[in-house]
């Protein structure tokens, strides 16, 4: 039985924060995918536009460096703990 996609996801997550080769790790465009929660399409239009850092390989596979796109997830989730909350038009006026 494969696993649910969160439980992909955390597992994905332990083995990058612990793994003490994650400097040289790469990844492949359906790990990155997995890590932010979007599509492997998703993943190389970012590449395309240099929105991620990557590499693309001889063979015109996109490979992403395990670190840099810790540090961009890591970055990622504090620009979104950051982000002011909605305040609706009811609360505005009060």
């Amino acid at each position: 039985m494969t696993p649910s996609v969160p439980d992909a996801r955390a597992q994905l997550l332990s083995e990058l924060q612990f793994s003490t080769e994650a400097s040289a790790k790469l990844l492949t465009t359906a790990q990155v995918a997995l890590l932010f929660g979007v599509c492997d399409r998703t993943i190389r239009i970012w590449a395309e536009k240099n929105w991620i850092p990557s590499i693309r390989n001889p063979s015109g596979h996109w490979k992403f460096s395990a670190s840099e796109i810790m540090q961009t997830y890591k970055e990622g989730l504090q620009q979104v703990q950051l982000r002011p909350g909605r305040i609706s038009h009811r609360e505005q006026g009060a």
